[in-house]
């Protein structure tokens, strides 16, 4: 069998999707040998690749709350930041990750972030993996940079949406990505300011997620769940439809991705 690795990509609630992906690829009895993520899909890739307990990360999605997410609103100083992010990271540490580093995972992992000295893409490889996964996941803005080696690191989506490139470099010979902006887009009646940054933030994101159009078509191969238009947003309390939707996509995919992995003789 052909080693694979999975890309999970950017996309805040969407990200949910991941998990019903993962579901699907264990049901199918698919080993993922390097897994790497962006934003959202570095929240899931790090749980995953930890312990590879897809229940207890879906249980922890399906439980995830308005009342739970508002409790991690630490106000910053609106000069630097308009949250600290410290209340995210240490419910990270005590839900997911704890104290670990990449040493400790079970799948190799790379998770994805963005320079902001020159816009390039960083893939984080060793420490510990709460602190890769807050750079990664970090919204301008919202969060303040993460300062990781001398560079100051945001969100890993606007580098690399669907972060396929280091897979080949942890062993990968067939690469899944899951894009979650290739869904059916509808436009908005009226383009208000909001809807405009909505929009143009959502393009540049699509636009990144086709850089798997530079690799080989022959070992890649693009999961896109279709969540619903309105489920894009930063609530983070639509995971069942989402996981529902990750799970559909990738049945879609997977007599290609078995005919993939297997070898030749």
């Amino acid at each position: 069998m052909k080693k694979v690795g999975l890309a999970l990509g950017s996309g805040a609630d969407r990200g949910f999707a991941h998990i019903g992906v993962l579901k699907a690829l264990e049901a199918a009895g698919i080993d993922i040998d390097a897994i790497s993520g962006a934003s959202m899909g570095a929240v899931v890739a790090a749980a995953y690749a930890l312990d590879k307990d897809i229940a207890r990360i879906e249980k922890l999605a399906l439980e995830f709350s308005q009342i739970e997410l508002m409790k991690m609103v630490d106000l910053n100083n609106p000069i630097t930041s308009l949250i600290k992010g410290e209340k995210i990271k240490q419910w990270l540490i005590e839900k997911l990750y704890g104290e670990a580093t990449f040493e400790q995972t079970q799948i190799p992992l790379a998770i994805a972030a963005t320079a902001l000295e020159d816009g390039s893409a960083v893939f984080i490889r060793s420490g510990r993996i709460v602190d890769a996964v807050m750079a990664s996941a970090t919204l301008p803005g919202i969060m303040p940079p993460q300062e990781v080696e001398g560079k100051h690191l945001i969100d890993g989506g606007l580098a690399e949406a669907v972060p396929l490139s280091i897979l080949a470099e942890m062993g990968a010979q067939v690469r899944v990505g899951v894009d979650l902006y290739g869904y059916t887009q509808t436009l908005p009646n009226n383009f208000n300011a909001r809807e405009v940054i909505e929009r143009t933030y959502r393009l540049y994101l699509t636009k990144l997620s086709q850089i798997y159009y530079l690799y080989p078509k022959k070992q890649t191969v693009l999961i896109w769940p279709q969540t619903e238009e309105g489920i894009e947003s930063l609530t983070f309390t639509h995971a069942k439809v989402n996981i529902e939707a990750g799970e559909k996509a990738a049945w879609e995919k997977m007599e290609l991705i078995k005919k993939l992995i297997q070898v030749e003789t």
